[in-house]
C-alpha cells in the first residue's frame, strides 16, 4: 500500500469494483479536503490500471516494467500524464489543457489505458474548463481522467456532470496512530501528538513525521499564535518575518504565491487552535488536536472568554477570504497581529 493510503476504504473497494466489473467511468473527482492522500490515490489507480500482470491492487505492489516506471521514475510513464499549474501562474491554462488533451487522444504506446491526472482542479479557469469539458463531452475508449480538488464546488457544473464524484473523508485518529507507529516506526508519544495535530489527514501526518523541518515550522506557527496572545504589538510584528518563506527565489512572483500559502496554512492552523481553546472552555480536553502545546494552551485560554475565540474564528475565516482575493499576505497576518 502507498504511503498516504490511510482510510477511505469505500472509495478503494468501489474502484476495485469498477475493475472487476468492467463498469470504469471515463472522468473521476476526487474530492476532498487537502492531505487526504488524494493525488496518490489517484497516481494508484492510474498504476492499477497501467500494470501489465494485472496483479497490482490497492494493497498489494507489483514489479513490472510498467509499474516499476510509476514508483521509481517519478511517474514518468507514456500513457500517464500529470496537469497541474504551473508555479508562477495563477490558474492552468488553457494552452495546457489542450496539450494534455492532445496527449491523450493519442494512441496508447504500450496497447493499455491512457491516464490523465489533473491535479487541484478548481485551479482550472473558465477558458481552461471548457476546453477540458469537449473532452469529457466526447470520451475517447480506454482514456480515463481523474480530477482532484479540495473545492469541488468550483469546478464547473458541466463538468462535475460528467464525471463520478469520490468524496474522500477525514481518516479516523486512530488509523493514523497505527500507520505511524507500524510503518514509521514513530514512537507512542510522538504517534499519538501528530495524529492529533493532522485533524484526520493522513498525508499530513507523514509530512509531520518525515521532514523535521516542516514540523518544526508547525511548532513555529502554534507558539507564534500563543506569543500573538501574550505579548505586545511590536512583538508580534517581529515573530510576523518567521511566518513568511523568505527564501531567494529567482521570480518575485514566487516568493509571493510562497507567502500566501504559508499564512493561509498558519491561518487554519490557528482556526484548529481556537477550536482547542473552546473545548478546553467545555472542559473537553480530551478532544483537542494540539496537545503538544496543551499547557501553554492553558496559559492563554485564562485571557481567552468564548465570545473573544468565536470572534477570533470569524476574523480568520474573513482572513483567508483577503487572501483569496490577493489581498497581500503579509498585510493580512499584520491584521490579525493588530486584532488578535
Amino acid at each position: 500500500m502507498q504511503s498516504s493510503i490511510i482510510g477511505n476504504q469505500h472509495i478503494f473497494d468501489f474502484l476495485s469494483k469498477s475493475i472487476a466489473n468492467k463498469k470504469l467511468a471515463h472522468a473521476y473527482i476526487f474530492a476532498g479536503p487537502d492531505n487526504l492522500g488524494k493525488a496518490t490515490s489517484a497516481i494508484l489507480f492510474a498504476k492499477i490500471l497501467l500494470c501489465k500482470n494485472s496483479k497490482q491492487d490497492f494493497q498489494n505492489s507489483c514489479d513490472c516494467f510498467s509499474c516499476e516506471k510509476i514508483n521509481i521514475h517519478k511517474n514518468i510513464h507514456s500513457d500517464l500524464y500529470i496537469l497541474k499549474k504551473e508555479e508562477d501562474k495563477k490558474n492552468i491554462s488553457v494552452e495546457q489543457v489542450r496539450g494534455f488533451i492532445t496527449k491523450l487522444n493519442m494512441s496508447s504506446f504500450a496497447n493499455s489505458y491512457k491516464i490523465g491526472i489533473i491535479k487541484d482542479a478548481a485551479d482550472l479557469n473558465e477558458n481552461s474548463s471548457n476546453a477540458l469539458l469537449k473532452s469529457l463531452e466526447e470520451p475517447k475508449n480506454k482514456v480515463i481522467i481523474i480530477l482532484t480538488t479540495s473545492s469541488v464546488d468550483k469546478v464547473l457544473p458541466t463538468i462535475r456532470s460528467r464525471t463520478q464524484i469520490l468524496q474522500f473523508n477525514p481518516v479516523n485518529q486512530d488509523l493514523i496512530y497505527d500507520f505511524l507507529v507500524e510503518k514509521h516506526g514513530a514512537n507512542r508519544d510522538t504517534a499519538k501528538n501528530i495524529s492529533q495535530m493532522s485533524i484526520g489527514r493522513p498525508a499530513l501526518a507523514i509530512k509531520l513525521a518525515q521532514e523535521k523541518d516542516f514540523f518544526e515550522k508547525y511548532l513555529i506557527r502554534i507558539n507564534t499564535f500563543i506569543a500573538f496572545n501574550k505579548e505586545n504589538i511590536n512583538t508580534r510584528f517581529n515573530l510576523i518575518e518567521k511566518l513568511i518563506n523568505t527564501k531567494k527565489k529567482s521570480s518575485k512572483k514566487l516568493d509571493s504565491r510562497q507567502a500566501t500559502q504559508d499564512v493561509n496554512d498558519t491561518i487554519k492552523l490557528w482556526q484548529v487552535i481556537t477550536r482547542d481553546l473552546l473545548l478546553l472552555e467545555f472542559d473537553c480536553e480530551d478532544l483537542i488536536k494540539n496537545n503538544v502545546a496543551l499547557e501553554e494552551l492553558k496559559t492563554i485560554k485564562q485571557k481567552l472568554n468564548t465570545d473573544k475565540l468565536l470572534k477570533l474564528i470569524k476574523m480568520f475565516i474573513k482572513s483567508r477570504e483577503y487572501l483569496k482575493a490577493n489581498v497581500g499576505a503579509k498585510s493580512v497576518i499584520e491584521n490579525i497581529a493588530i486584532q488578535i
